[in-house]
């Protein structure tokens, strides 16, 4: 049986990337541990994401260009953007220092939650993450526990391949998403919450962080601000 399963495994890395996936949501798991040198990181990064982009289309991903990003709260929009974008901080950053960096590339967007529950104040429920871009689930973190020092809590990252980026969405309550999900602009991740060691914590509203890393023509991820891609979707 574990014979089978390895082969199954094999022939799926061989016809459709899934290996390269697998392997990139370590690689994302060992950076952000600091069990990876820099150089060590960024050659794995330049040769995993191509391999990836190719496991995208082999396995049914359709181009959803940029216009049609979609906001990632449902049933919010672009005036729950914390301080109006003025959260995004970037200088300093560097992807491969992992759960290191104190930067925020990002942006926060705070939902209806007063007695920190979870759950939107007005309509009672858990409040849906959306997909922004098209693109493939290569990392998921589903295991945090009060007192641990990742900052993210449970997350998952999507590898958009027409923008050619990542994007990043952490403080989750409840992943959804699974490596090698193949997604579209619109499609539930998982529910907003309040894990993660800042944003745990009773001062902290609850809230999305959303980070985009462009990768560049050296192939490694830098931040870009999409505060006004998330304006344009948020008024759709």
């Amino acid at each position: 049986m574990i014979k089978y399963l390895l082969f199954a495994l094999l022939s799926l890395s061989v016809t459709g990337g899934f290996i390269s996936v697998v392997d990139y949501d370590e690689l994302q798991g060992n950076i952000r541990e600091g069990k990876i040198s820099k150089d060590s990181a960024q050659r794995a990064f330049r040769r995993l994401i191509p391999e990836v982009k190719t496991y995208f289309y082999d396995n049914g991903g359709i181009d959803a260009p940029r216009e049609t990003w979609v906001f990632p709260l449902q049933g919010y929009d672009y005036k729950s953007i914390g301080d109006g974008g003025r959260g995004y901080v970037s200088r300093g950053f560097d992807f491969f220092d992992g759960n290191r960096s104190t930067a925020h590339p990002a942006h926060d967007i705070f939902i209806r939650d007063n007695d920190q529950d979870d759950v939107d104040d007005v309509t009672q429920a858990n409040v849906n993450i959306r997909s922004v871009s098209c693109g493939v689930v290569i990392s998921v973190v589903r295991d945090w526990e009060p007192g641990s020092e990742l900052r993210g809590g449970k997350s998952c990252v999507v590898y958009d391949p027409v923008s050619n980026g990542l994007f990043a969405y952490a403080h989750q309550s409840f992943v959804f998403s699974n490596i090698g999900d193949i997604v579209k602009p619109g499609d539930v991740l998982g529910l907003v919450g309040r894990t993660g060691k800042n944003a745990f914590a009773p001062r902290s509203p609850t809230h999305l962080h959303i980070s985009y890393m462009k990768i560049g023509e050296d192939g490694l991820p830098r931040p870009e601000n999409i505060y006004q891609d998330l304006v344009r979707a948020g008024r759709e």
